[in-house]
């Protein structure tokens, strides 16, 4: 366990330092301000490889942080309209083919239920979630995951995505 804890400190350093390369705008390009609570860019942190999230034996989920954030301020925003997505696809898929992947599994939550899952740091406000996929276990030695901000009537804000190894072997 003390293993995967450094491993994934090491990641989320490393993941700070190149965070620009996770940042996105929405699909079509344009500005998400005003209706979105001023969110630009959905910026997406995961650990490297899947977690044992339960008692049990074998891998059963995966960590992610996510951050809203737009050109006037870099920092964390706090989600506060429509939903927050965060997809997960078996094996590794493209970021030109996200759009058109049907996910494995989709977890999602409205800015009421984010507020467990709120944390401040450096980059911010921010949300950590330990995400269990349940019965739908991936068939892949890896899965893709990614953030999605969804507002009614405007284009969805997708972050890059984030591979997270799930063989043991």
């Amino acid at each position: 366990m003390n293993r995967i804890l450094c491993q994934w400190a090491l990641s989320l350093s490393l993941a700070l330092v190149l965070s620009n390369a996770v940042a996105a705008t929405s699909s079509s390009g344009s500005p998400g301000r005003g209706g979105r609570g001023g969110i630009d860019e959905l910026h997406l942190f995961t650990v490297p490889v899947a977690l044992n999230l339960d008692r049990e034996p074998g891998l059963d989920g995966f960590e992610v942080r996510v951050y809203g954030s737009s050109a006037d301020k870099a920092k964390g925003l706090a989600i506060t309209r429509g939903a927050l997505e965060i997809l997960m696809f078996d094996g590794v898929v493209k970021e030109s083919g996200i759009g058109s992947a049907t996910p494995l599994k989709i977890w999602i939550y409205a800015p009421s239920e984010l507020k467990p899952f709120a944390t401040t740091s450096t980059l911010g406000l921010g949300y950590r979630m330990a995400l269990r996929w349940g019965t739908n276990t991936p068939s892949y030695a890896s899965i893709t995951v990614v953030a999605r901000h969804l507002v009614p009537k405007m284009d969805p804000i997708y972050s890059s995505s984030s591979v997270v190894a799930v063989s043991t072997k």
